[in-house]
């Protein structure tokens, strides 16, 4: 989307093209242009829409953004809190996650917001674009730095099952890693046109299915077999440093916000109602997944469940064998997807790619993606571990993308805006106070708090567990 429109790109680029890349080329030789952008009317509608798409299928493309490497940290949600408080964890940020999307739409639909950044920017004109920018790019860097331990993983179970003894040093993980890297993933994300990537998101979607069918009838066949340590299960070891684990990890694996407002604008009668059924929709199989996936998983796992549910599938599996093959090709071709978001944010914040005077320059583009590339697989080979990708990546940008930015903008727009003389910073303290208990603000004044003091705490147990 980043290509259709100067000054609103900055949010929809995570929305990795999937609806835009249908339609027309996205190239990077050419400066942005918005000279089709829909418009909206004096009630906030959209006058003219480039591909009108109904509910079923907005549905479908909402969750194919939401969904991705994070429903292969869930069995770890399921093994930090047990079962009951797993599912209630889960249940929770899906409902959290439907609410926040609701104050975007009705904060958009006020501010005539077109994007992500453009509500932001309306809300707070001189810091909210560069705020978006900021953690936007920290959660697409934690993406890229997932894909490529996701790769080093699956890699690794794939030479031990090849090897039954211990392999030669030649192919250690990340020394595998890196050549895949360099020799195919380097090369993918050179390219300018990542149109020829478009369904590179919809077969990650599909593998996704097909692992969490085959983790559902593993615990089956060792339910049958009285192979399930259930000890380890019905008895988890809980702690409030688990709980501040864990969930970062559930608010990751929900994220989608950044791809709201592109399929808003796609929709048939775009309306905050409509749009509203689309995410609920479309949280609601997330979550059934997520909730399949870390129960079952977990079962199958405990007690050494860890971040990426494909390691701690057996070895010697064909069907998990070509799970695993299957996973490292969805993300070898998805990896340049995201990765052009974030270079081309470099290009626009940078080198002014916006603008008429920018010019594209090969040797820049070449250093750009190889810095990036070497960047995230560096920071991968350091933490090595999924979860902790995530518990970071989650603490340090899911919490404010997610929940304290929505909750701001919905404050703000509604409630807080105008000129200081009426409702702006002159007011007194007092009359601020009763603005934040009027019954439409309590949530989202609730949600800000506890996101903030739940993003702090979680980046702090995140830091001590890396120290540890």
């Amino acid at each position: 989307y980043q290509h259709r429109v100067r000054g609103h790109d900055e949010t929809d680029r995570l929305s990795l093209c999937l609806l835009d890349m249908r339609s027309k080329k996205t190239n990077e030789r050419s400066p942005m242009i918005n000279s089709d952008l829909p418009e909206l009317d004096e009630s906030g509608l959209i006058r003219e829409v480039v591909s009108e798409i109904g509910l079923l299928s907005s549905s479908v493309l909402l969750c194919a953004t939401t969904l991705g490497a994070g429903i292969l940290a869930t069995p770890l949600i399921f093994s930090l809190l047990g079962i009951s408080i797993g599912f209630v964890t889960v249940i929770f940020f899906g409902i959290c996650t439907v609410f926040s999307i609701h104050m975007l739409l009705v904060a958009g639909h006020q501010a005539k917001a077109k994007s992500y950044e453009a509500l932001m920017e309306a809300a707070f004109p001189k810091v909210g674009k560069i705020l978006t920018t900021i953690f936007i790019d920290l959660l697409i860097l934690g993406a890229l730095v997932g894909f490529l331990v996701i790769i080093s993983n699956n890699v690794d179970g794939v030479v031990k099952f090849l090897y039954k003894s211990t392999p030669p040093w030649y192919l250690n993980k990340n020394l595998l890693m890196i050549i895949i890297a360099l020799a195919i993933v380097f090369p993918l994300s050179l390219l300018k046109d990542i149109s020829k990537l478009e369904y590179s998101s919809f077969a990650a979607i599909f593998i996704i299915g097909a692992t969490t069918i085959v983790v559902v009838i593993m615990s089956f066949k060792m339910m049958d077999r009285n192979l399930i340590n259930w000890a380890a299960v019905t008895n988890p070891v809980f702690t409030v440093s688990h709980l501040f684990q864990a969930t970062p990890i559930a608010s990751l694996a929900y994220t989608c916000q950044m791809s709201v407002f592109p399929i808003w604008r796609e929709l048939r009668d775009p309306t905050v109602k409509r749009m509203n059924i689309v995410q609920v929709t479309s949280n609601i199989f997330s979550g059934f997944l997520y909730c399949v996936m870390g129960y079952f998983g977990f079962v199958i796992t405990a007690p050494y469940t860890s971040g990426n549910i494909l390691i701690d599938l057996p070895d010697d599996s064909v069907f998990i064998l070509i799970i695993r093959i299957a996973f490292t090709f969805a993300i070898i071709f998805h990896y340049p997807v995201v990765h052009f978001a974030f270079r081309n944010s470099i290009e626009v914040t940078f080198f002014g790619k916006n603008t008429s005077d920018y010019r594209f320059s090969t040797i820049r583009h070449v250093a750009e993606t190889l810095v990036v590339m070497i960047f995230s697989a560096a920071i991968g080979i350091a933490l090595g571990d999924l979860s902790k990708v995530f518990d970071l990546t989650g603490a340090i940008a899911g919490y404010p993308i997610d929940f304290i930015f929505p909750a701001l903008c919905y404050g703000k727009i509604l409630y807080f805006n105008g000129d200081r003389s009426q409702t702006g910073f002159g007011e007194p303290f007092s009359v601020k106070f009763k603005r934040l208990l009027t019954p439409n603000m309590i949530l989202p004044f609730l949600m800000f708090v506890i996101a903030l003091v739940s993003s702090l705490i979680s980046l702090y147990v995140s830091v001590l567990e890396l120290i540890h």
